[in-house]
């Protein structure tokens, strides 16, 4: 799943001015290892993994957007449906998260 998260980036010397993207990515990571902790009974197989974080390509700008690769593992569909549906909670619904 790829998860593309968006703010008006601008120049780091200005933090206070834009949304920042990597913020919003980290407090994102965050919050998805808490899916199969605590949201997923300790009976069955849950992973949800953040393989890739993308943001940024200088150390003195904020990026426009952040994009996050995940990947979902589970053996059981309620738990996979149980699985996309946190993810679409935690994840804001007017970003962008698509099937990757």
């Amino acid at each position: 799943m790829r998860v593309t998260l968006h703010g008006p980036g601008g120049h780091g010397s200005r933090p206070e001015a834009p949304v920042d993207p990597v913020v919003m990515a980290a407090a994102t990571v965050l919050r998805l290892q808490t899916l199969v902790s605590r949201e997923v009974a300790g009976t069955d197989t849950a992973v949800v993994t953040v393989g890739a974080l993308n943001a940024g390509t200088k150390a003195n700008i904020i990026p426009d957007s952040a994009e996050l690769l995940l990947n979902i593992r589970s053996y059981d569909e309620t738990v996979r449906a149980h699985l996309l549906d946190g993810i679409g909670r935690v994840v804001d619904p007017a970003t962008e998260w698509l099937p990757a």
